[in-house]
């Protein structure tokens, strides 16, 4: 490991840097311009942005993206650690550990308990263990045969992320034991990422309002179900009036708590 002394920190980049930081992302992750350009419409970059320079050019970036964590009743404020990267002509120098535990510090500074993060392989998951960090979630996907009939008179429909469905899935995120509770901008950019696929935000509801929600992604031609909230009737009715808008007669579901180790924190 052999770190850049002349390396710098900055928890709050210049509004310069952006082209750069666009250009990591899309040679670290391979994301189209669309939802590039949905990150950074959703988040102010100075408040979640966190870089290493050296010489004024990015050479890693990370976001931590507000969010709070429910533990023991209390609901902890937290981040959520998304996008990692390191330039590829810079790996292998410790600058990740570096700029996670810049972060860390940055954040415990400013009042945040937790981070959280959800590593894309194995490999990834064996780095933060060895920076401290413990799996908190699992998660597995299920194939799920829809009925041909709804057990619950609900509407469905391809709804957008206003403030009663912002409220509804935080409303049902808070009651859920150690669940993450993510921000208005987050749930937009979750919302956004699963249109692009050809799926969305699907709604159920009834004489009083909604009653169900859904993520729903496209992936390899299926649907999948990233998340669903509501009772297990409106989420079943849920799933049904998407199976009759997709046009689909099954779907993948992610059941959270059993499985392959999800995240870390």
């Amino acid at each position: 490991m052999n770190v850049v002394p002349n390396i710098e920190y900055n928890s709050a980049p210049a509004e310069e840097l952006l082209p750069q930081l666009k250009a990591l992302w899309r040679s670290a992750f391979g994301d189209g311009e669309e939802f590039i350009d949905s990150f950074f419409g959703c988040y102010n970059m100075r408040d979640v942005t966190h870089t290493l320079t050296v010489d004024g050019a990015v050479v890693a970036m990370l976001y931590a993206l507000p969010c709070s964590v429910e533990c023991g009743g209390e609901h902890l404020r937290a981040a959520y650690l998304y996008a990692i990267a390191v330039r590829e002509d810079w790996r292998g120098r410790g600058l990740m550990r570096l700029l996670v535990e810049r972060c860390e510090a940055s954040l415990r500074s400013c009042g945040v308990c937790a981070t959280l993060l959800v590593p894309a392989n194995e490999g990834l998951f064996a780095l933060y263990g060895r920076l401290g960090y413990r799996v908190c979630a699992r998660r597995e996907i299920v194939a799920l045969s829809l009925p041909k009939s709804s057990p619950a008179a609900l509407t469905v429909e391809r709804g957008a992320l206003d403030d009663e469905a912002t409220a509804f899935v935080q409303g049902e995120s808070m009651s859920r034991c150690g669940a993450v509770v993510h921000s208005d901008a987050t749930l937009s950019l979750n919302v956004r990422d699963c249109e692009l696929s050809g799926g969305g935000l699907f709604v159920a509801r009834g004489t009083a309002g909604i009653e169900a929600a859904a993520f729903v992604t496209i992936r390899s031609g299926r649907a999948v179900v990233l998340d669903i909230f509501g009772s297990d009737e409106a989420c079943s009715a849920l799933l049904c009036g998407v199976g009759r808008l997709l046009g689909v007669n099954a779907v993948d579901v992610c059941r959270s708590g059993v499985g392959r180790p999800y995240a870390m924190m």
